[in-house]
């Protein structure tokens, strides 16, 4: 995937062609109400840095043109999962505390 962002990021009128094609989809997804629709872009990078430099730039991209609801989760798809793991163990110490 590194050499994927690599290639990208190389060549301004193929990464401007993703970009846009990324915003199309999105776009399209929002209009037809589709389930996965949303207006928030998540890049979620393998948790290498030397790799993960190239999903910075790509966000950085979006930062810099102020697309609101840009992130990135930080450790790859094993951060994903921790933070998950996270919050469902907080959200379950929330319930039980609750008196019913």
């Amino acid at each position: 995937m590194c050499d994927v962002w690599n290639q990208m990021l190389l060549s301004l009128p193929e990464f401007t062609t993703a970009v846009q094609a990324l915003l199309a989809s999105k776009e399209q997804a929002l209009s037809t109400s589709a389930a996965a629709a949303g207006e928030h872009l998540c890049f979620i990078g393998s948790g290498r840095e030397e790799e993960d430099q190239y999903v910075h730039m790509v966000v950085a991209h979006f930062l810099q043109r102020h697309l609101a609801y840009v992130s990135v989760v930080a450790g790859g798809y094993a951060g994903l999962l921790h933070r998950i793991r996270c919050w469902t163990n907080i959200l379950t110490a929330v319930r039980n505390l609750r008196c019913y």
